[in-house]
């Protein structure tokens, strides 16, 4: 079971990545899901978070491709 601390990181972190995806930051999401997932591989939420951010990575690789 995970300690009180290692919970309130993970929590802590997931509220980042969340406010992130209102304000489009897609790189902080990203970083926010990795290490949730770090702490905790299994993580729903980090896992949904990261799925949602990957699309717009691929998206910004081809605005800059094709400049």
């Amino acid at each position: 079971m995970a300690s009180d601390r290692r919970i309130r990181r993970i929590e802590r972190l997931l509220d980042e990545a969340e406010e992130a995806v209102s304000s489009l930051e897609w790189d902080v999401v990203r970083d926010r899901a990795q290490a949730v997932l770090a702490l905790e591989p299994e993580n729903a939420d980090a896992i949904d978070l990261l799925m949602a951010a990957e699309p717009t990575r691929l998206m910004e690789r081809n605005v800059y491709a094709s400049r």
